[in-house]
């Protein structure tokens, strides 16, 4: 299938409308929950490699077109999909019986990405999608990924709920797993750009759900990434916002300390809230990302932080 993209005006300064041959189907998981995915390139062009974004929580593929665009027009391939209970994927809404099933579910995605791959494979995850790209590259080796990108990664919540609140989910895990309970975040935590906020109050594929299950895995898969974190090997970018009311860049920063990759690179943003990628300075988070992209493997830049100001 073949599509034309008009830039979206806010995004990027006027530019020719992109053809982009795309397709779209879903994988089957481990245990058989059907997945959604989407795959696209420009149309009569060779990627120089592709990018295969995993969303955050509660989220979903369609939240990432302006990001899937912008990578598109630097020549890359971009695969995005729906891990289960998010968008229009199987499985009950923002619940996972244990977090190794959304390991299960990258593995399933990275060997989709890896059958079409025209170049080197970087994994870009953002909040949870951090969090299950982290931990599947800690865990399962990180084959076939060349490197990867943290944006903002679910390491630690950046508030600490109450003590009772924890004891009920432990409760609630093992008494009503899957009970859907509001999570009590707005979209003003999200970003500072309105009308972003005002498209996610909108979106209808947007879930602002949990689960006791949910919260007792996730916590613990945190606890499991900080604890081993000098087997995350793979060459990494890590993009932290400074002002994050919802992932810690405390415990991200934590993780970046302990991976033992030689090949890795920390910038922060100053001013900027939980999705980098939506805010209003969008801009120079994609020039960072890009700058680090296209170097050649092994070339990365290394340890040294770097902080953006933002206006």
């Amino acid at each position: 299938m073949t599509e034309t993209l008009s830039n979206g005006a806010r995004d990027e300064v006027c530019q020719a409308p992109l053809s982009v041959e795309a397709d779209e189907d879903f994988l089957t998981a481990r245990d058989g929950l059907k997945l959604r995915w989407r795959s696209e390139t420009t149309a009569g062009g060779t990627a120089k490699g592709e990018i295969a974004i995993v969303h955050g929580y509660g989220e979903h593929l369609g939240r990432y077109d302006h990001v899937a665009e912008a990578c598109l027009r630097r020549g890359f391939g971009v695969h995005r999909f729906e891990y289960r209970g998010h968008g229009r994927s199987q499985g009950r809404r923002t619940h996972v019986d244990r977090f190794d099933d959304y390991l299960d579910d990258l593995d399933a995605f990275v060997t989709h990405v890896a059958s079409r791959a025209q170049g080197p494979i970087a994994l870009v995850g953002h909040s949870l999608g951090g969090l299950i790209v982290a931990r599947w590259l800690q865990t399962r080796g990180g084959h076939p990924i060349a490197r990867a990108v943290l944006s903002d990664p679910f390491v630690g919540l950046a508030f600490a709920p109450p003590v009772w609140k924890r004891a009920l989910s432990r409760l609630g895990s093992r008494l009503f797993p899957a009970l859907r309970i509001a999570n009590g975040l707005t979209v003003d935590q999200l970003t500072s750009d309105e009308e972003k906020q005002r498209e996610t109050a909108a979106d209808p594929l947007y879930l602002g759900t949990t689960t006791p299950r949910w919260f007792c895995e996730v916590t613990a898969a945190q606890e499991a990434l900080l604890q081993n974190g000098e087997h995350l090997t793979t060459p990494f970018l890590m993009l932290l916002s400074e002002r994050d009311p919802i992932a810690s860049p405390e415990a991200s920063r934590r993780l970046f300390e302990a991976a033992s990759c030689p090949r890795k690179a920390l910038i922060t943003f100053d001013g900027m809230r939980h999705e980098l990628f939506n805010e209003r300075d969008r801009a120079s988070v994609f020039a960072a990302l890009f700058d680090w992209l296209e170097r050649p493997l092994g070339e990365e830049i290394d340890a040294a932080a770097a902080t953006v100001p933002t206006s």
